[in-house]
Formats: C-alpha cells, structure tokens, sequence
C-alpha cells in the first residue's frame, strides 16, 4: 500500500455570528486549508446542509459520502450538523457507508444520556485501488455537556468497530477521527485504546507517546493559540494493519483569517 493522508476537521457550523466566524467569512479558508493539505480521506465535523453543498463545489477534485435517504427525512436538513466524509476517487472508491446515531436508538436522533445535541457517526467502507484492500473510516462528534453520553458513544462506536471490523487473520483496517471533546489525558481517551478492538493514537504513535495532561490542543477559538484548559479533543485512531508515518496540526490561518475554532489535524499512513 502507498501512504495516503487522512485529515480530520471540525469545521464549525454556520450559526456562529462572533466577528469572523461568520460561514462567508470561512469557507474559503476552510475549502483552501483541505485541498493544501492534499488529503485522500477527510472526516469533517459540524457540517450544516449548505456547508456541504459549499465544499461540494470548492472541493471538486474530492467526492463526498453521500447522506442516506432516511438521514434526509429524519433531519431538517438546512440547519442540523452532519459528520461528512470525502474521499480521493483516484485513490479510493466508495464501497458501501451509512449513519448511526449515538444514543439508545442508533437508528434516530436522540438526546439521550443527557446530551445537549443528537450526535452521530458516519462511515464508510473503501476499498484502496493501490492494492483492492478494504478500509474502514469512521467521522464521528461527541457531546461537548455529557460525560455519560460521551462514554455511551465511545461503547458504540468500539461495537460498530467490532463488528465491522473484527480482529483476526483477515482484520480490515480501521480509522476513527473526530472531535472527542474530551482531553487525551483522560478516561474516555482510554477506553478508546482499550477496545475491544483496541486502538492506536496516531498523534501518540508520532509524537513520542502521551504527551502532559492538556499539552497539544486542537481547539483555539479563532485565537491561533491552544486553549491549554480544552486540551487535545481531536483525535485520529486506527487498527488492523496500519501505521501513521507523521501526524501534525495544521496551524497556519489563510489570508490572515483561521477557517474554524479548531485546528485541522493531517496524518499520513502507510501499511505495516
């Protein structure tokens, strides 16, 4: 397998009305600071119906994941954020993909748990034209309120995981990114690696293992400056047969402007 790149970006929707965080102020910054990183898979997060329709056209040389009929008849599509994944079609082609809903019903949307928002996850099953191997890619977005529903949804995604994804002599690779909004310091991060499947932080596998609690932020509120008390809240894991070559933050504003409240992060895999 070549190595191919992987970023993850919480873009922040478009209600946001705080000087330069306005979406016509962004989204070129947004569309430029994706396609300069020259990614082959993106998991993006908080991305309202006219978000995506906007990158569809900025973005070309990518496709996206497309949504799901029963997503558009159970969401009010002009304001509700979608975790959406695009993908490189010269490197990858879409095999098969859904959406599933972090509470007790992951059929629907729900605050269950007391989450502040529904919150979900899209995947999708690729198959690398390199090699015709599969990869499984998960984008997903945790409640920013709830501890429980933040710890509920990290159990479905390890069992989505598990049963798409199992370990053994055929295991399909796996990659998971996302805004956590939990520090990397604490538990939920752990549960995480210990799965089952167990995974791997590419940030940790490249940048010398677990960094001090708080180190390495990825939410800056348009400062360009790590918030020290949010700490690492976006994260990149993977299984199966895989290994993240260098993984960084992409902290460089465009024009003089940052694209979103959260740093960008890029990795680059290879097989191992």
């Amino acid at each position: 397998m070549q190595p191919f790149k992987v970023v993850t970006f919480n873009i922040l929707g478009e209600w946001d009305e705080r000087e330069g965080a306005a979406w016509e102020e962004r989204e070129a910054g947004v569309a430029a600071t994706i396609q300069d990183a020259g990614p082959d898979l993106v998991g993006l997060q908080e991305v309202t119906y006219n978000q995506r329709a906007a990158l569809d056209v900025r973005l070309a040389v990518l496709r996206r994941v497309p949504l799901l009929e029963h997503a558009r008849q159970i969401i009010p599509h002009t304001d509700d954020p979608l975790n959406t994944i695009l993908y490189n079609p010269e490197r990858f082609r879409l095999e098969e993909h859904g959406v599933f809903w972090l509470g007790l019903d992951p059929a629907r949307p729900s605050r269950d748990w007391e989450a502040a928002f529904p919150r979900c996850a899209a995947w999708a099953r690729m198959v690398d034209l390199t090699d015709r191997s599969p990869l499984l890619f998960v984008s997903t977005h945790f409640d920013h309120d709830s501890l429980l529903a933040r710890s509920e949804s990290a159990e479905l995604i390890l069992g989505f995981l598990e049963r798409r994804a199992p370990r053994g002599a055929d295991t399909t690779p796996a990659i998971v990114v996302g805004d956590f909004n939990s520090d990397a310091s604490l538990d939920l991060h752990r549960r995480m690696k210990q799965g089952p499947p167990p995974l791997l932080d590419a940030w940790e596998e490249t940048n010398g293992g677990p960094g001090a609690p708080y180190e390495d932020g990825t939410y800056h509120d348009f400062t360009g400056k790590a918030l020290t008390e949010v700490g690492r809240i976006d994260w990149i894991f993977f299984s199966g047969p895989l290994r993240p070559v260098v993984v960084r933050r992409i902290e460089a504003g465009i024009g003089g402007r940052y694209p979103s409240d959260h740093f960008p992060l890029a990795a680059t895999f290879r097989r191992a």
